[in-house]
């Protein structure tokens, strides 16, 4: 087979779209690449058609540019809606919105409007590495809309800020208990969730739920909790590589059970969120010591029963002083400090 390389020279250096340009025999083979010239993108085929790629992930990748007017045969959008009826059609069943700021001036916030939009077995994703070129910012905000909702939403992955003002309803809400498509949100890679509206982002109203957190992701902080889990239903929480909850996380009277399972992960629960009123448990799987923040001043209930182990460190930001665990016994735990 032979091909030709394509090879874009700008200002002396080579641009990133050196692609492969098949013959038109070869453009549907599965899984095969090919550089279409007419709209100057990458295609990838299913071995049926072929689309274009938009990101570095092949296929099923849906782009938001905003302020794009181009063809849309290519999988990038400048609107949203015209995107989310695109995903309606698509037959793959693992999707991904990437976020393209590359239209964008410094500032501008990604914006997603009002509407019911379906996010069933869709994550989003801002890639560093995207073909196109990269973000002109490396961390991102995406306002959602008053009366937007997100339902079915599977990740969030990225340096994004996902900035959620509604006075109206959750984005997400989780009411069937059989509901095998809403069982979990990933949050990875610096992707972050803050209330700034009246209602929470998500609301857990029966069943079971997990929010898997991953590489520096944040939840919290805002004006009202990300999260709200209502009497009898479950969430589950494990922690990874240095995440991040801070206060106004989760209210409810539901039962959230909180997993650390590497150490450097901070987590300001339970004592300085007083929105829950449920069951509340940290489980610690590792030995190494961990950084708790708090607005109060540990006692001696604060031992092993509740995941605190030996070299813990307990942080009061109200007075500026910190706390280490000597002996976690049950009800005699002992913490020095302050210092």
């Amino acid at each position: 087979m032979s091909f030709n390389i394509k090879r874009d020279i700008i200002t002396d250096t080579i641009s990133v779209r050196d692609t492969l340009i098949l013959p038109q025999t070869q453009r549907l083979v599965k899984g095969g690449l090919s550089y279409n010239p007419l709209n100057d993108v990458i295609q990838y085929s299913d071995g049926l058609v072929t689309r274009g790629v938009g990101t570095s992930l092949p296929g099923g990748t849906f782009v938001f540019r905003p302020h794009y007017v181009g063809p849309t045969s290519n999988n990038i959008f400048g609107s949203w809606a015209e995107l989310c009826d695109a995903i309606k059609v698509d037959t793959g069943t693992i999707k991904c919105i990437a976020f393209d700021r590359s239209l964008m001036v410094d500032d501008e916030h990604f914006v997603i409007p009002v509407g019911e939009w379906d996010m069933t077995n869709i994550s989003w994703k801002i890639d560093l590495c995207m073909l196109q070129q990269p973000p002109v910012e490396i961390f991102n905000l995406i306002d959602v809309s008053d009366g937007a909702t997100l339902n079915g939403l599977c990740g969030i992955n990225g340096p994004m800020m996902v900035l959620y003002n509604s006075t109206v309803q959750p984005a997400i809400t989780v009411s069937l208990e059989t509901d095998a498509t809403m069982s979990a949100i990933l949050l990875t890679s610096g992707a972050s969730i803050i209330c700034t509206g009246t209602q929470p982002f998500l609301k857990l109203v029966q069943g079971f739920y997990e929010i898997i957190m991953n590489i520096s992701p944040t939840i919290g902080n805002g004006l009202v909790p990300v999260i709200d889990v209502v009497n009898g239903a479950q969430l589950i929480v494990p922690m990874f590589g240095r995440a991040v909850i801070t206060d106004n996380s989760f209210s409810g009277a539901g039962a959230v059970f909180f997993i650390s399972l590497t150490p450097g992960n901070e987590i300001s629960i339970p004592l300085v969120q007083p929105n829950i009123t449920g069951t509340k448990e940290i489980s610690m799987n590792y030995t190494c010591p961990d950084v708790y923040k708090r607005i109060v001043n540990p006692v001696a209930t604060d031992d092993q029963t509740v995941g605190y182990k030996i070299g813990d460190m307990w942080v009061n930001t109200s007075i500026d002083k910190y706390f280490t665990l000597v002996r976690s016994d049950v009800g005699a735990a002992v913490w020095n400090g302050p210092y």
